[in-house]
């Protein structure tokens, strides 16, 4: 078996493979020993697999050769051990077995290489039979099979569209692929589900999806070992959830940051309309970690005698041109860099509250010869690529950490490596933003938000941004930064606003409506690791026109909330994938599985709420605080469960948090909603809540609150407990004053 496996081998390498030149593959499996969490395997030429398991359905694949030259990356995971799954071993004369209860890792001995199978036994990903893994002058790549249907998407914030299939990217900071954003994780969706991997690799990453083939797909680096994180779903929350188990959940930022912000730089505020004034506007720091040289500070003479900022190979200081003044760039791949940096006097460092926007531009523009040492080997810029915005960000953090201690910290930043989440929220770059289709824009995003930044925004840093994509974009974003023209009066006799700055008002008003659902999604991605927005995709990933380069624009807030931005009428139709969709606020009902016509304007967004969706929002009135739910019972269950507190505190040692439950259920005819108590730490005072039901064709015939019948408003009209009825949108309205631990609606139709 061993002999034909060999000649099948040839034939196939010399035949049907690609000449690879001098490439040295893994070769044969020598020898192995079995370890409480994997395997380590000798193979071939002193080549080397680890394969560790993390969790049932992640495990990390280290091929190494002796002529890595590059230590493993620690900086963008965070430091766990878990404990090792449960795992069944089994060697076979051809294959040895790993099964977890998620799935199955068969190593082929001749020559070694990778399949993994579902717990189903289909086949999610596989080495290219023949190929494998393969080192040559420095580089090495792995080979994959490419699955005909197979999608990909993320790699932070290259341009391009959203389905990744037929490009290749090199992540560097140099040349046409030179991006802000330096994350080497993408997501493979294909009929056995989605999967994702994370490349640990600064050394010039790279990813091939079959550019110049579809027989296979690889992916690579330079002068270190082939160090990947293999994470399987199989649904793509799933991945995203068990991604950041690794590069570490996103920064659960504080209320504050979910409105507007400008830059404080030149920020007068003398020009500001007064309609601008009544909305909360946050007044930015900002910092991009560089020092005057020429301070004559102690400290800044410490820190250049400790070797802390960045030099070229002859020793001679890196110095930035900033306002006709030297300034200095630290080295934060040292760590007593950022012991030096919370020694500071406050003087030396601009205010450390929220918010804050970290630049990262001097970092991103650096000479390719610099060298960045750290305490282990020397490396080149080239080869550390986003680690010191990394590392700028904790050192951030941590600054804030330090000036306010019982608040969350909340930075924005606008480049740097996966696991920058875990310090701050991320911002695409002002030229990527400022494409007048969202069908360019929001794709670029999305990629970002894919591959680890959850809380992404755009950063609306030119004046002659297109206003319409800002307008329909800004009551959804995570976060976001606005010009302080766009709020500018246009001359000193200007009441009123303009028509570009009624929509960014509108788009804010929209905003504050949008806030309970905001913070709670800002909330959930802390916990879980899933962005607040999602990709058409998400809930349907082996829907081909969920793919279609014509719907990519369209997006998800949370579960419910399909959002189809369209301005200019650049978007002529959009795709409702399968289930029941409610046009909202119109009331119209649609059958998935069809592309219709946008019911909007086109200068507005078209919204659709999803069957099954709880949706909550602020109303906001002078004298009465209350909390609407738009709920579309089109399934037999629904909820939504609602996050609150103090917007600014931390929620330990002690916890500070309120958790409510809104869940909806359909039995025997009857609709039944139940608002439930689940953790009461943050008092909110009184309110009333107001539920929204849509898709009603006729008048209920009874509503009761907790056993008591409630009155339409024509026979007994109650401010504080009635209903009523929309029949031209078919809308039933429910309105009751929030109390005790759980109350209960029951509608009979």
């Amino acid at each position: 078996m061993k002999f034909l496996a060999m000649i099948f081998f040839l034939i196939f390498f010399l035949c049907g493979a690609p000449a690879p030149g001098q490439v040295e593959l893994l070769g044969n499996l020598e020898s192995y020993q079995q370890t409480p969490d994997g395997l380590l395997i000798q193979c071939e030429a002193q080549k080397s697999l680890e394969i560790r398991f993390l969790a049932p359905g992640v495990f990390r694949c280290i091929a190494a050769s002796r002529t890595d030259t590059l230590p493993l990356l620690n900086a963008p995971l965070i430091p766990l051990q878990p404990a090792p799954p449960a795992l069944q071993f089994k060697e076979e004369d051809l294959f040895l077995r790993l099964k977890s209860r998620d799935i199955e890792l068969i190593i082929h001995k001749y020559p070694c290489r990778l399949t993994v199978l579902s717990a189903e036994g289909k086949v999610i990903h596989q080495d290219e039979p023949g190929l494998g893994i393969g080192w040559e002058d420095g580089l090495v790549q792995t080979w994959k099979t490419l699955i005909r249907t197979e999608q990909f998407v993320g790699l932070g914030d290259q341009a391009g569209p959203l389905n990744r299939r037929g490009q290749r990217f090199q992540l560097s900071r140099t040349g046409a692929d030179s991006s802000a954003f330096i994350m080497p994780f993408f997501m493979g969706i294909n009929p056995a589900g989605a999967y994702g991997i994370y490349l640990n690799s600064a050394a010039e990453p790279f990813f091939d999806f079959g550019s110049t083939t579809p027989r296979f797909f690889t992916f690579g680096c330079r002068d270190a070992a082939l160090d990947y994180f293999f994470i399987y779903g199989p649904r793509p929350d799933q991945v995203m959830s068990n991604l950041s188990e690794i590069l570490g959940k996103p920064v659960f930022l504080p209320r504050m940051m979910l409105e507007p912000h400008l830059s404080r730089a030149n920020f007068t505020g003398a020009g500001i309309l007064p309609q601008f004034n009544a909305a909360r506007l946050n007044l930015l720091n900002s910092w991009d970690g560089a020092f005057p040289a020429d301070s004559g500070q102690k400290m800044i003479s410490l820190a250049l005698e400790n070797d802390l900022f960045l030099r070229y190979p002859d020793g001679e200081r890196y110095l930035l041109s900033k306002s006709k003044r030297p300034y200095l760039l630290m080295n934060f791949a040292k760590s007593y860099a950022r012991d030096w940096l919370l020694q500071l006097p406050p003087d030396l460092l601009p205010a450390a509250e929220s918010p804050f926007f970290l630049s990262t531009g001097p970092y991103r523009n650096l000479p390719a010869s610099l060298i960045i040492d750290g305490e282990r080997r020397r490396k080149s810029v080239r080869k550390t690529a986003g680690l010191l915005e990394l590392a700028l960000a904790e050192a951030a953090n941590l600054l804030q950490q330090r000036s306010q201690p019982d608040s969350r910290p909340g930075l924005l930043i606008d480049g740097g490596f996966s696991g920058v989440q875990r310090y701050a929220a991320t911002l695409i770059s002002p030229a990527a933003a400022t494409g007048r289709v969202a069908g360019e824009t929001i794709p670029h995003l999305m990629n970002l938000i894919l591959s680890g930044g959850a809380l992404s925004g755009i950063r609306f840093a030119d004046h002659r941004a297109d206003h319409g994509l800002a307008s329909q974009l800004l009551p959804f974003l995570p976060v976001f930064i606005i010009p302080e023209n766009w709020l500018a009066r246009a001359s000193r006799y200007q009441h009123h606003p303009t028509q570009e700055q009624a929509q960014i008002l509108e788009a804010l008003r929209m905003r504050r409506e949008l806030a309970p659902l905001l913070y709670t999604l800002n909330w959930e991605a802390s916990e879980s690791g899933v962005a607040p927005i999602r990709p058409l995709f998400w809930y349907n990933p082996l829907d081909s026109l969920c793919f279609d380069p014509r719907f990519q624009q369209q997006f998800f807030l949370g579960e419910g909330l399909l959002i189809v931005p369209a301005p200019g009428g650049t978007t002529d139709s959009l795709y409702l994938p399968p289930g029941k969709w409610l046009a909202w606020p119109a009331g119209e009902i649609w059958k998935g599985g069809q592309i219709i016509l946008p019911p909007e304007p086109p200068d507005k967004p078209a919204l659709f709420l999803k069957d099954g969706a709880v949706i909550p929002r602020k109303i906001e009135k002078e004298d009465r605080q209350t909390l609407a739910l738009e709920v579309f019972p089109q399934r037999d269950y629904g909820n939504f469960l609602l996050y609150e507190d103090d917007g600014v505190h931390r929620n330990y040692p002690a916890p500070r948090q309120r958790l409510t439950q809104f869940e909806f259920l359909w039995q025997k005819g009857k609709l039944s909603f139940t608002r439930t108590l689940m953790e009461n730490h943050f008092s909110i005072g009184k309110r009333f809540i107001q539920l929204r039901f849509w898709g009603f064709p006729n008048p209920p015939r009874r509503v009761k609150l907790n056993g008591r019948k409630l009155k339409a408003p024509e026979t007994d009209f109650d401010l504080e407990r009635y209903y009523e009825y929309d029949p031209q949108r078919r809308l039933l309205i429910v309105h009751f004053e929030e109390s005790g631990k759980e109350q209960k609606i029951e509608i009979r139709r």
